[in-house]
């Protein structure tokens, strides 16, 4: 009790550490996704501000290049007439403040209304200038790098175009405006103190910034996303400014036709403000869950130790529940196995028989041999009914007359067709006494050395397998014989070889891959061998092959049992010879399938009765009372469409009991095979029932104890 108490305290525990693993883990998602959150959002907000930016900008540009194109042709050299055109330019334009110079082509300044007429500056050496004196046919708009005015003292950015006389360069017309008025848009997108707005050339001059520092006007800015000439139209970047100091999140937007960058900084501080005051309520309230958790557990370990002695109890039945669970489970697994091995003959030698200029005599083996592997799947099949045995994890074992060199035979024919098909050599030989003969279970020592068959075939991809039988020890009335099954195949590594008979193992991952396969086989062979009282093994070189073998008791075959089984044998062939019973009447068979019909047809017709076929309850229950048919018996399926056995019965027996007429035998013929089917057809007036696949002599001496016989001698 004390180990129990300890253990229930050490897992209570283990729950608490869990449950409050759960909540600092859900916490540590919420302010995962919390800070992704704010993150994509702030992301989202810097590229449109930074698109904004950028429209707003462009718009501006190409109203002053609007003011450039329309006073151009107004400049005629006086001074008073063009700034009475600047004058009225500016009257209309009243939410951009500019002003007008303009150099002539020797580089002077010719007019400029913050200078005197008097005033004749050289500003030859001016980016704007050189760039249209260099290109003196070209008429573009050109956009400078902030400069400081000579005659201002103000920084500025020049908007210039080229005046040309006759198609020749004749000067520049320049337009100026403050970096404080793009600065300012800051306050439209509303940008806090602590983020930044900066228009920056392609070359990497800043030419605008809010916060204003005219210290950082024209300052270049190198590696930046948005410098390299593939960068992306728009884009997101992190960075600590070399500016500030202030770590942000950049929003950029490049305008490849002026050759300008908008630039949308967030301080990362500003961003994660809102995270960092949720980040705050999330850990209170992980610490206030963590808190309660811990108690309510408390509370339960408390009510778990009163309750201690159930908790017990409820293990033990659970205990008990999945080992009848895992017992049903490898019941499945094993007959899922163990049907594909009779299958595997029966499919197998039908392809031998669809072979052409086949012998009649090996026909006839062949056809035996489909009989005799169906016989071993409906034996396959029946075991599933003793279902509460398997449960149990008890198997029981059979003892009739075992000939183990007919058996081994029996499998080489059985394997012929699949050791063919890989160009296999398939060979058998019994070792022990000629004609000697035991009582053991023959369908599990079938089974066992199938399975070794079917692996050795499916390993091997050239060579031969070989089948052997010895006996290893006698004594009065036991032996101890051993089958083995030698291959040339793939042979498996020494480490690999206990994992060889355990339940659901192969040797490797890529074994199940290139070869299929549950793993179950050699685990069916080792616990079958266990429970007739022997083992199993195998011997292994990679490369070279393998020998798998198994070892079980069974009881020897007396000298005086072989004779009195012998004359036994003589004398139900003398009685079979001396007359053949034959039954008379007219049958009824009610079946949908068209292939079962086919069977019970050539089954009764072999017995000797007349027979008469419908495909559904609803014919059945037409053709009798209707009086169609007069059957002396019926033979009923359970399963068809239109009507279904069980309701159609039911009409025959009211219509009988409404007609006071004696009533017909009627015996159920379906595939539903477990007790309860049986009971069900009983109760609702059958007479009896029979099972599917139907044998001959089930099916006669069924129909014996309800049609009349007569003796043919």
């Amino acid at each position: 009790m004390s180990s129990d108490m300890s253990m229930l305290r050490l897992r209570v525990g283990l729950v608490v550490l869990l449950s409050l693993a759960l909540v600092w883990a859900t916490a540590y998602f919420e302010l995962d996704r919390s800070h992704s959150s704010y993150i994509h959002e702030a992301e989202i907000r810097n590229t449109v501000q930074a698109r904004v930016f950028d429209e707003n900008m462009r718009s501006t540009i190409k109203r002053i290049d609007q003011i450039l194109l329309v006073i151009r042709p107004q400049w005629k050299e006086n001074w008073e007439d063009f700034s009475q055109v600047i004058q009225q330019c500016q009257n209309n334009i009243k939410d951009i403040a500019f002003q007008v110079a303009i150099i002539d082509k020797n580089g002077i300044l010719a007019f400029s209304n913050l200078a005197k007429s008097s005033d004749r500056t050289d500003l030859s050496n001016r980016e704007h200038f050189k760039v249209h004196r260099q290109s003196p046919t070209l008429d573009h708009l050109f956009i400078s790098k902030p400069v400081k005015g000579k005659v201002s003292g103000k920084w500025s950015i020049q908007f210039t175009r080229p005046i040309l006389n006759q198609g020749q360069f004749d000067g520049v017309l320049v337009v100026s405006i403050s970096p404080d008025l793009i600065a300012n848009f800051s306050q439209t997108l509303g940008v806090h103190a602590s983020g930044s707005v900066t228009l920056v050339r392609d070359s990497g001059e800043i030419m605008s910034r809010f916060p204003h520092n005219e210290a950082l006007l024209g300052l270049v800015i190198k590696d930046v996303p948005y410098s390299a000439h593939d960068a992306p139209t728009s884009g997101i970047f992190f960075r600590v400014a070399t500016t500030d100091g202030i770590e942000r999140m950049y929003g950029y937007f490049r305008d490849t036709e002026f050759g300008l960058n908008y630039v949308v900084g967030e301080s990362m501080q500003e961003i994660l403000s809102p995270y960092k005051s949720n980040r705050k309520s999330v850990i209170v309230a992980s610490c206030s869950v963590s808190a309660l958790t811990i108690f309510l557990f408390y509370l339960l370990l408390r009510s778990l130790i009163s309750a201690n002695k159930l908790r017990l109890d409820l293990e033990v039945a659970k205990t008990h529940a999945e080992q009848a669970n895992m017992a049903k489970s490898r019941f499945l697994a094993t007959m899922s196995h163990e049907i594909r091995t009779p299958m595997n003959g029966i499919l197998g030698i039908a392809q031998l028989l669809l072979m052409p200029n086949l012998k009649e005599d090996d026909r006839r083996d062949y056809v035996r041999t489909i009989h005799s592997s169906g016989n071993a799947l409906l034996s396959l099949l029946n075991d599933i009914l003793d279902f509460s045995k398997i449960e149990a994890g008890k198997i029981q074992l059979d003892s009739v007359i075992l000939d183990p060199a007919n058996i081994l035979s029996e499998i080489e024919t059985l394997f012929l067709g699949s050791a063919q098909a890989k160009n296999l050599q398939l060979m058998n030989q019994w070792l022990g006494p000629k004609n000697q003969r035991y009582h053991a279970d023959v369908h599990r020592i079938i089974q066992m050395i199938s399975n070794m068959v079917g692996n050795a075939i499916k390993f091997s991809a050239k060579g031969s397998v070989r089948l052997e039988a010895m006996e290893i020890e006698r004594n009065c009335e036991t032996a101890l014989l051993e089958f083995s099954v030698i291959d040339t195949g793939i042979g498996i590594p020494e480490d690999k070889r206990d994992l060889l008979f355990k339940p659901f193992s192969q040797t490797e991952n890529s074994t199940t891959r290139e070869f299929g396969g549950s793993g179950l086989g050699l685990s069916i062979v080792s616990q079958l061998a266990k429970l007739m009282g022997g083992d199993v093994g195998v011997e292994s070189v990679v490369g070279q092959g393998s020998r798998f073998w198994f070892r079980v008791w069974v009881k020897c075959f007396t000298e005086g049992e072989e004779a009195s089984r012998q004359e036994r044998a003589t004398q139900d062939e003398s009685n079979a010879s001396a007359h053949t019973e034959q039954l008379s009447g007219r049958v009824l068979v009610v079946e949908d399938n068209m292939v079962n019909r086919m069977v019970i047809e050539s089954l009764l017709d072999e017995i000797g009765v007349t027979v008469t076929l419908l495909t559904d309850g609803q014919q059945a229950v037409d053709a009798i009372t209707r009086g169609d048919q007069h059957p002396d018996l019926i033979l009923m399926d359970l399963n068809m469409p239109v009507m279904d056995g069980y309701t159609a019965v039911t009409l025959i027996r009211r219509w009988e009991a409404d007609q006071h007429r004696d009533c017909l035998p009627i015996i159920a013929l379906t595939a539903d095979a477990f007790e309860e089917d049986r009971q069900k057809c009983l109760a609702i007036g059958m007479d009896d029932f029979l099972t599917k696949p139907i044998q001959l002599n089930a099916l006669k001496l069924t129909l014996s104890q309800w049609l009349s016989v007569k003796t043919q001698d």
